[in-house]
């Protein structure tokens, strides 16, 4: 994605297409996404699925570029 923006955004502007987002809670920040078949946002950190309830999203970040000799082998 280009033009990502690193500010946080209320939740209700947040994409629902299932890609993972940056999440705020309240009282902690995680990775999640929004499941359209539980209809509502769910934690990836952890192994149990979390039903949370986040108030801001933002994109994750790009990630770093690779250099030629840092590709793993």
């Amino acid at each position: 994605m280009s033009n990502r923006s690193n500010e946080w955004q209320p939740i209700e502007t947040a994409p629902k297409d299932f890609n993972q987002l940056i999440l705020y809670c309240g009282e902690f920040i995680c990775m999640g996404r929004w499941s359209e078949y539980y209809k509502e946002w769910e934690d990836d950190c952890g192994i149990e699925r979390l039903r949370i309830q986040p108030s801001h999203w933002m994109l994750l970040p790009e990630p770093p570029k690779q250099e030629k000799n840092d590709e793993i082998n």
